[in-house]
């Protein structure tokens, strides 16, 4: 990540000299290498993470507001049994070989 944040500088300072237009062009590339890796690291520290999600901060739109018919589910049941995926009883009866 390190690595990123570097090449987004080092991108920055080599359009700075050719003027601030080259720059302001970049800046929707440099920006997001710049800031990868310092928002992945403080986005893992887990006390950060809930402080930022309480604030609405890096969360998608069905985190602050679950679909339509996601709410109806969980309202109603629907009839629906929410439980294990079968996907997962297949993997586990094949390890069970």
């Amino acid at each position: 990540m390190r690595g990123t944040t570097a090449a987004g500088v080092a991108w920055m300072a080599l359009l700075a000299p050719f003027g601030a237009g080259w720059v302001e062009w970049a800046a929707p590339l440099l920006v997001g290498a710049v800031a990868a890796g310092p928002v992945a690291v403080a986005s893992s520290w887990a006390g950060l993470g809930r402080w930022l999600r309480r604030a609405g901060v890096l969360v998608t739109p069905e985190e602050r507001r679950a679909p339509a018919i996601l709410r109806e589910v969980l309202r109603d049941g629907a009839g629906v049994e929410l439980g294990r995926p079968a996907g997962l009883g297949v993997l586990a009866a094949a390890e069970g070989d």
